[in-house]
């Protein structure tokens, strides 16, 4: 099994419009999902919206990428043109030994 993945998607375009779709399809999204992400992500960027999802594995993500059902949900909500990257996690939360969180 590989190891846990970042997958960012990246569409370009009007921040607000992006935001929207994105709000319109996530429930569809959701109920065609062969699994759910660890965390899920998303956020209005300059030059459009990003969404990041950590997976437990590459191969998870990469069947959620690559799900038919999904990648007709966001051409039907408009947001079919994306950059999609996927990165390998090297450590997910603070160690620890750390201070606490909130002070």
């Amino acid at each position: 099994m590989s190891e846990t993945t970042l997958v960012t998607f990246h569409w370009k375009g009007d921040s607000a419009e992006l935001q929207e779709r994105y709000n319109q399809v996530l429930s569809h999204v959701v109920d065609v999902s062969p699994a759910r992400p660890l965390v899920h992500l998303a956020a209005p960027v300059a030059d459009g919206f990003k969404v990041f999802d950590v997976w437990t594995n590459e191969d998870i993500a990469r069947k959620m990428v690559e799900n038919p059902a999904f990648n007709l949900k966001l051409q039907d909500f408009g947001l079919g043109e994306v950059d999609i990257e996927f990165t390998k996690v090297h450590r997910m939360g603070w160690p620890i030994s750390e201070s606490p969180m909130y002070r």
